[in-house]
């Protein structure tokens, strides 16, 4: 072979080589575009953390999600987990980046952040530290994801699985949940009010279901302005409706219990006549299931409708029927 052909040789040789390395370049920008769209389509982005320098290197799509200028690519470690940190009151420097001999991966953490344009979103995170040859920290990778949308859709059906959807208040499920841990805490102690409207079917009967949702709807907005703070209430059912007072004796709750009946008559029917409603009232007993406590407050309920509707009755546990305290 002679000199020439060599060379033609080694020409095809550098201009394979050139092209191989093209085709790499290609496929690494094929892969760093898929990566952003992904990463765009998930609204997430990473950062790199040096283990040598603690410098941290922020991508652009975590820089447009935390609110920051693409000058702020590059952070310190310190100055970097006390942004995340701003909100959060846990130490962040130490659930972000996993200690020496103490695995490589981080479980995921939500991060609540406060953009620089004072925009609140939630934040979803994983890292994961990798080591050199002898077990030390070389590198971190953390992936950052905006999940504010989802959080707001989950905490949304959360609020409807408990909500009644007419009245806005409590349902039947979330204060018997309320109520049970209330019962667990022994030393806990609380008063309930069952109030049921009268005539009620008589009411939709005759106005027809619209008006009879008006009355409901105006009930709760009264049992909402008349409540204490920490009163819990909830459509039990139908017309029925159940309030928990915490810390609140028999006859707290059932001066109460009088207020709500005497604001309630002052909203009239179309024939001019007052609505009215018939109350129990009673207070939690020591070492009670929530069976007991409801089958009483109900019997005192419908103790007030058989004695003419539009009262109160009230009693203890301890309390036999000759006992109940009834206020007309």
């Amino acid at each position: 072979m002679n000199e020439l052909d060599k060379l033609h040789e080694q020409i095809l040789a550098l201009e394979m080589e050139n092209h191989e390395l093209r085709q790499k370049l290609v496929e690494q920008e094929y892969e760093q575009f898929s990566l952003q769209s992904i990463q765009k389509l998930a609204k997430a982005g990473n950062w790199k953390l040096n283990h040598l320098s603690y410098e941290v290197e922020l991508s652009p799509e975590l820089i447009d999600i935390l609110g920051l200028s693409q000058e702020h690519r590059l952070w310190h470690w310190n100055d970097f987990t006390a942004l995340l940190a701003k909100m959060n009151t846990s130490d962040a420097t130490g659930r972000l980046v996993a200690p020496p001999n103490e695995g490589i991966s981080m479980p995921y953490l939500y991060l609540d952040y406060v953009r620089p344009d004072g925009d609140h979103i939630h934040l979803k995170h994983f890292s994961k530290t990798f080591l050199n040859t002898i077990g030390q920290p070389l590198r971190t990778v953390g992936l950052v994801q905006d999940v504010s949308e989802e959080r707001k859709q989950t905490r949304s059906l959360e609020l409807q699985s408990i909500t009644d959807e007419l009245t806005g208040l409590y349902n039947r499920r979330r204060i018997n949940e309320v109520l049970q841990q209330e019962l667990d805490r022994e030393d806990a102690e609380f008063s309930l009010i069952l109030l049921d409207l009268d005539f009620f079917k008589q009411v939709n009967d005759t106005y027809g279901h619209l008006f009879g949702d008006k009355v409901l709807k105006h009930l709760a907005r009264l049992l909402q302005l008349e409540l204490p703070d920490p009163a819990v209430c909830a459509r039990w059912g139908g017309e029925e409706f159940l309030v928990m007072l915490p810390d609140h004796s028999l006859s707290q709750a059932s001066a109460i219990a009088a207020r709500v009946r005497q604001e309630l008559a002052k909203f009239h029917l179309p024939d001019g006549s007052p609505t009215t409603a018939s109350f129990g009232v009673t207070q939690r007993a020591r070492g009670e299931d929530i069976s007991g406590l409801l089958s009483r407050v109900d019997h005192l309920m419908y103790t007030a409708k058989q004695s003419g509707r539009d009262r109160i009755c009230s009693a203890k546990a301890s309390e036999d029927d000759s006992q109940i305290i009834t206020d007309a």
